[in-house]
């Protein structure tokens, strides 16, 4: 018998692949909405990993299965997402935006050797599957990938103002399912696409993901300024990275942002072809 009837419990909060059920005061169930074969092996994997290095997430208690998907019985955060928090106090955008961008400067400064996937071995099994847009535009971003370096820092996947908890003044980093081991840059290229061009989230009024939106660009152009300031890139690297991160979405984003991502990596495979400096290239996003 299973421990959680869903039917019976309250649903506060979809994120992009997982249910969230309030089950006690001081916990959470997280539900997986579409199960893999490694669901939770990367939470089981890094999180010792993050406690080393003083990176606050939520405590996990117990991992179970309801309804044949996997679920997880999670510490309870009380509090709003930074996101919210900039929604509902306009005025400390900008402080907020900093914390943001020291935070991921603090997680991309680790470096393991933990069996974590690679963002390239991500990225040729995404480029093995049926093509997602055209053969010209996957080509390209083979090539580009060749023209980065490789290195072993934590990433985590899904970096962005929606995933950082706070509660009394402490922020928690949400959702590292996603995480991997690649080049610090190709995370903080993806958190700039997400917020540059947010993807609709189930759950969201089209009112909410229009302010999402309208404060999304906003808030992207603050984070780079200042993850600029913290990790020592180009802005041609950076710009390249958009691009592999942007053909990957294309495979497994949201549906509302594929037409947004190929439009994007037309304009980037345009101006490589004209010689256009690739530093340049971020800046039509």
């Amino acid at each position: 018998m299973e421990k959680y009837n869903l039917q019976n419990l309250q649903l506060i909060a979809q994120g992009g692949e997982a249910d969230i059920y309030s089950i006690e005061n001081d916990k959470i169930l997280r539900v997986i909405r579409n199960p893999n074969g490694k669901t939770f092996e990367t939470e089981k994997q890094l999180f010792p990993i993050l406690a080393e290095h003083k990176i606050k997430v939520p405590t996990i208690y117990e991992y179970i299965e309801i309804e044949g998907r996997p679920a997880q019985v999670m510490q309870k955060v009380v509090g709003s997402t930074m996101l919210e928090h900039i929604q509902q106090h306009p005025l400390e955008t900008v402080q907020k935006i900093k914390m943001l961008a020291a935070m991921h400067a603090q997680l991309l400064d680790i470096h393991s050797n933990c069996e974590l996937n690679s963002i390239e071995n991500v990225f040729h099994y995404f480029i093995s599957q049926p093509p997602g847009c055209d053969k010209e535009l996957i080509d390209f971003a083979s090539k580009t990938i060749k023209e980065l370096s490789i290195d072993n820092s934590i990433c985590h996947g899904d970096f962005h103002p929606g995933n950082i908890l706070i509660q009394d003044n402490t922020c928690y980093i949400i959702d590292w399912s996603g995480a991997y081991r690649s080049n610090f840059v190709s995370d903080i290229a993806h958190t700039y696409l997400l917020m540059t061009h947010v993807p609709e989230i189930p759950g969201k009024s089209h009112m909410q993901y229009a302010i999402i939106s309208f404060i999304g660009s906003y808030i992207a152009k603050i984070y780079l300024k200042e993850i600029l300031k913290l990790k020592k890139f180009s802005l041609a690297e950076f710009s390249k990275w958009t691009v592999i991160m942007s053909l990957l979405r294309i495979y497994y984003g949201m549906p509302s942002e594929k037409s947004v991502r190929i439009n994007y990596l037309n304009k980037c495979y345009e101006l490589s072809e004209k010689k256009i400096d690739a530093a340049m290239w971020y800046k039509y996003l």
